[in-house]
Order: structure tokens, then C-alpha cells, then sequence
């Protein structure tokens, strides 16, 4: 069974009980679709093309890359400064223009480099778009990034699911100030705290078989060993 791992500075594969570094550079984000991995780096987007070997070819340049996602629409990538860009087929990329039309994005500041902010998280689906924005907003579109409006106006958002065809209104939503969930496309928003130790959370993963099973992880507390 083959495993990818994106770490800092690399690609690690697991293959059959042995650990490769297949890729090297400024690793932020990994995502895999019918045509191959695509890893987003600090120098542009790459892809490994399935059966092709370990040869990665540089498919997008448009600077720092900090969100990927595949899709059945194509392949969606977030850049810092806040950008988004869309390939249909996964090679020629084209900016959304929308995304900062949005009117809470003069306020959008990433707190360890004011000056600017990325796109955190990509979560495209057969209905709409969102982009989570560090630090700034949860940004929704209804036509692919042509249009955009403010789906969450709570600043830090880390990462987002929804993708269930059978319920496509369902999202849930992991944050820096908690858990919420939305039934209703991102018109409304509800906090779920239950059984939660902490408010700060970082990712969040859904039983594709019951989109109502759904498990967030939060930031281990100060102190605290990482696999806690």
C-alpha cells in the first residue's frame, strides 16, 4: 500500500514496508486525483503523474502555494497572498479573480507576518466553493470563484469538509475559535463543542459512508505530547 507524507522540507512515500523521500523542497500542501499527486510548494504547484516513476514536473507557477485540491471539477489551488486558481483538466491555471472582492478582506492579516494572509484550505464540492482564509474569513462561491461572498466572518479557519453527495448543504468547519458545523450551504453556522478539550482545532475528517460520523482534532495543548 503506498502512503504519502508532506513534510516541511519533503515527500516521504511508504511503499510495501519500506520509507522514500520522493520529493524535495518547501512542502505546504499535498492532494491526489486520476492524474497523479500534486504537492504545493513555496516556488509553485507540482505533479507526479501516476505510473510515470518519481519524476515531479512543476505545473503551475504562481508563487507560494498553500492550498491544494483535486476534484471532479478540476484541480483548485490557494497561493499567499490570497488567490485562487482553477485547472479543469490540471495543467493550465487560471486566477478567480472574485476572491478579494469580498468586503472583510482589507482586514485579512496572518498575525506572525502582518502584511499578508493565504489561503489555508480548498474545499471545492458539485455546488459551491469555499476557501478558508489564515487569518481573515471562510470564503464561499456559487460559480467556481467568479463571484465570492463571506461565507464565516470568524478569522482563523484551518480546514473544512464537505463532501457528501447525498447531503451537499452539510459542512463542517475547524477553527481557531472551535468546531461549527452548517446544514444549510454557509448561510448559518452552529458550534459543536461536545466532548471537545480544547477550542483551538486544526483539521477535521468525515465517514464518507455517514456524513453525520465526524472526527476533529485539535491543537495539542502547550506542553502537551503531539500524538496526545
Amino acid at each position: 500500500m503506498e502512503l504519502l507524507a508532506g513534510y516541511a522540507d519533503r515527500v516521504l512515500e511508504y511503499d510495501d514496508g519500506s520509507l522514500a523521500t520522493v520529493f524535495e523542497d518547501e512542502v505546504q500542501c499535498l492532494d491526489a486525483g486520476p492524474d497523479g499527486v500534486y504537492c504545493g510548494t513555496s516556488d509553485g504547484l507540482y505533479r507526479r503523474r501516476d505510473g510515470e516513476g518519481t519524476e515531479w514536473e512543476r505545473v503551475a507557477d504562481v508563487g507560494d502555494v498553500t492550498a491544494v485540491a483535486v476534484h471532479e471539477s478540476g484541480v483548485w489551488v490557494g497561493t499567499e497572498p490570497s488567490a485562487v486558481y482553477h485547472a479543469p483538466e490540471g495543467e493550465r491555471f487560471t486566477e478567480c479573480s472574485g476572491l478579494t472582492d469580498v468586503p472583510s478582506s482589507d482586514d485579512w492579516a496572518f498575525p506572525p507576518r502582518p502584511s499578508t494572509h493565504h489561503v489555508r484550505w480548498l474545499e471545492p464540492t458539485a455546488e459551491r466553493l469555499y476557501a478558508a482564509i489564515e487569518a481573515g474569513a471562510l470564503v464561499r462561491s456559487p460559480d467556481g470563484g467568479e463571484t465570492c461572498g463571506t461565507a464565516s466572518a470568524r478569522a482563523l479557519r484551518h480546514a473544512l469538509h464537505d463532501d457528501h453527495a447525498d447531503r451537499p448543504a452539510l459542512a463542517y468547519s475547524a477553527a481557531g475559535d472551535g468546531f461549527y458545523v452548517t446544514r444549510d450551504g454557509g448561510d448559518s453556522w452552529t458550534t459543536a463543542a461536545s466532548g471537545l478539550d480544547r477550542s483551538y482545532c486544526w483539521s477535521v475528517v468525515c465517514d464518507p459512508d455517514d456524513p453525520s460520523e465526524c472526527s476533529c482534532l485539535p491543537r495539542p495543548a502547550r506542553g502537551a505530547p503531539t500524538d496526545a
